[in-house]
């Protein structure tokens, strides 16, 4: 009971700070809050999935609720990559965005043409 009240604190919290930091006019601090969401809403995914004690692997007759779950952990792991990717791919655009213009303000991108 007590894990599931600090987890729930804890992405309530990382999501709220994701948020903030995505609302804000700067590049980085954009980047820096999807960042942060995405690894949120791993969180989430990982706390919100069972967790037995026994892997599943091999043949066995225990009950089926004793295995840990897989399939959060696949999830978990094609996230990090997809995550990841995205992350590198907008990075890269803000550096596009920064040799161009010499900007990071979101506000000033549209005067500066």
């Amino acid at each position: 009971m007590e894990s599931n009240f600090f987890f729930a604190v804890l992405i309530g919290s990382i999501c709220g700070i994701s948020c903030y930091l995505i609302l804000q006019a700067s590049l980085i601090r954009i980047l820096l809050g999807l960042a942060i969401l995405s690894n949120g809403i791993n969180l989430f995914i990982f706390a919100s999935s069972t967790i037995g004690t026994k892997a599943p692997l091999g043949k066995s007759f225990h009950s089926i609720s004793d295995y840990a779950d897989p399939l959060p952990a696949a999830l978990i792991l094609t996230a990090l990559v997809i995550g990841f990717g995205t992350i590198s791919w907008i990075f890269s655009l803000i550096l596009r965005i920064n040799s161009r213009i010499r900007c990071d303000d979101i506000r000033l991108i549209d005067s500066e043409e």
